[in-house]
């Protein structure tokens, strides 16, 4: 606020608190996404966000294609909007072919940023080996818990179960080039948030924008040995 900012990228703060405090900052911004109880056009800047209803929708309606009826989701649906429209993706496409969405198969409330392992591990643990035939996760992040999971169980993996991720991520290991997901092209992110600033910066009076990114969606090809 000193002068020497022209403007603000907000990337991916989930903290709603912190995120109101930006808000009413008089200096143009652009926010990655927002937690699901600020809607973003709330928000005095523009807002982008990795498209996920219809992103989902699609991915949910392949394992479906593939002969899975009773699919099941994962994912903190308050932490992010982007989660809820994921989770909107997967009611979507469940309703769409007449599919019960049962409460037993899906993790939907709030995680704690340091117990994702521990509350992950303890809801599948209910399942006793007797696993959804899929499971669509809010992110390769979830999925990678997903699967870990049932490698330290020891699980055989039915022949129809399909994991379902998002993010396109590297950084895990054992999911990495075997999840079907969303890929994001994080370099091309920062691009468009960078412009989209710029844009802010030359035109403060214009109307905010909710702008929508689109992920390219990558299908695993793997057999029973690895995740669908």
């Amino acid at each position: 606020t000193s002068g020497m900012v022209s403007g603000i990228i907000i990337v991916n703060i989930y903290d709603e608190k912190l995120l109101q405090m930006i808000n009413q900052l008089s200096l143009p911004k652009v926010f990655l996404d927002t937690v699901s109880d600020i809607k973003p056009f709330s928000l005095t800047g523009d807002v982008i966000l990795l498209e996920g209803t219809n992103t989902i929708c699609t991915l949910t309606e392949h394992v479906i294609e593939k002969g899975c009826k009773r699919i099941g989701f994962i994912g903190d649906i308050q932490y992010a909007k982007t989660n809820y429209d994921r989770y909107q993706g997967y009611l979507r496409a469940m309703n769409l072919h007449q599919l019960p969405v049962k409460a037993d198969d899906c993790l939907t409330g709030t995680l704690g940023i340091n117990t994702y392992h521990d509350e992950i591990f303890q809801f599948l643990d209910h399942f006793d080996a007797d696993l959804p035939d899929a499971i669509i996760c809010a992110s390769d992040y979830v999925a990678h818990f997903v699967w870990t999971y049932m490698e330290d169980h020891n699980i055989t993996i039915p022949d129809q179960f399909m994991l379902v991720g998002y993010d396109g991520t590297t950084e895990y290991d054992n999911v990495s080039d075997i999840l079907t997901t969303a890929i994001v092209d994080t370099a091309a992110l920062g691009k468009r948030l960078a412009r989209q600033l710029s844009m802010r910066i030359q035109h403060p009076d214009d109307p905010y924008e909710v702008i929508y990114v689109n992920p390219a969606i990558r299908y695993s090809h793997s057999t029973k040995a690895d995740i669908s």
